[in-house]
């Protein structure tokens, strides 16, 4: 996670994999939250592919979730545009699919 010139480092655990549809992964520290399991979607949508991502968590400073909301929101929205733009760019014409 990046933030404002400064970086946390995080561990994270897979587990859910199911190619091309699904990933679930848990939070193993970097952050002071509790109970953090996220889910991330993918299903066709038209030409392309909705991606829903949901999650959820237990703040370990009472009064604080509305804050690690926030911050996570932000970030995991940045990630969802970064990895929209760059599967635009690899679908473009002229780009070799892998």
């Amino acid at each position: 996670m990046h933030n404002r010139g400064r970086t946390a480092l995080t561990r994270e655990e897979i587990v859910e994999l199911t190619p091309n549809r699904r990933v679930g992964y848990v939070l193993l520290s970097g952050l002071a939250i509790r109970d953090y399991q996220a889910f991330i979607d993918l299903a066709p949508d038209g030409d392309g592919t909705a991606i829903r991502l949901h999650s959820s968590f237990e703040p370990k400073t009472r009064g604080t979730g509305w804050l690690y909301r926030l911050v996570l929101q932000a970030v995991i929205s940045r990630y969802a545009k970064g990895l929209a733009g760059y599967a635009a760019k690899k679908a473009a014409p002229g780009n070799k699919q892998h």
